[in-house]
């Protein structure tokens, strides 16, 4: 039912979930948690506004952000320890 309910959003307020499941906002927020953990759903919870953030995989932009900058940390780490074992790292 929550999957269905969360379906047509891109971010939703715990409290309208709540409302439509009959359920405390804490009830709701526990339900996400364990569905996102399990990786039924893919979101986040900003518990700061009271939202879920659905997409929250690879696909969104802040996800490809993410990468992005990982794999450039990653590049910069192994120039790094290449450099180090050529005697260029001191």
């Amino acid at each position: 039912m929550l999957l269905n309910l969360t379906r047509p959003y891109q971010k939703v307020t715990l409290e309208f979930l709540g409302k439509e499941l009959t359920l405390s906002v804490l009830e709701v927020e526990r339900l996400l948690v364990d569905m996102i953990l399990d990786q039924k759903m893919s979101a986040r919870i900003d518990q700061i506004n009271g939202y879920l953030v659905l997409g929250g995989d690879s696909s969104t932009v802040e996800g490809k952000k993410m990468q992005a900058i990982t794999k450039w940390a990653n590049t910069i780490a192994t120039i790094s320890d290449s450099l180090a074992s050529k005697g260029g790292g001191n």
